[in-house]
């Protein structure tokens, strides 16, 4: 496909007067939406170590979050650390 988009933007003069850009991708029979494509730019791959690093921080960021911070209804709206630790203090 990326032959055909390169053919058709040559063909094509956005600045021709007589004919619009969507009369002008019609006539050869071409897809009007040939001419506003635009690739989406790819990221190069990440290694496995970056990923697994990555996957760490946000599990470890979701245990604290949901035991230091967050107020649970099940236990009184309290924060399951402060729940766990009056529990070992009595």
């Amino acid at each position: 496909m990326p032959e055909r988009r390169s053919v058709s933007r040559r063909i094509i003069t956005p600045g021709f007067k007589k004919l619009s850009i969507e009369e002008q991708y019609r006539i050869p029979g071409l897809s009007r939406s040939a001419y506003y494509y635009r690739p989406k730019q790819v990221e190069p791959e990440r290694n496995l170590e970056d990923n697994a690093i990555d996957l760490r921080k946000g599990v470890a960021h979701y245990i604290d979050y949901y035991n230091t911070r967050r107020y649970h209804q099940g236990i009184d709206h309290q924060i399951p650390a402060a729940r766990y630790a009056a529990a070992i203090a009595a």
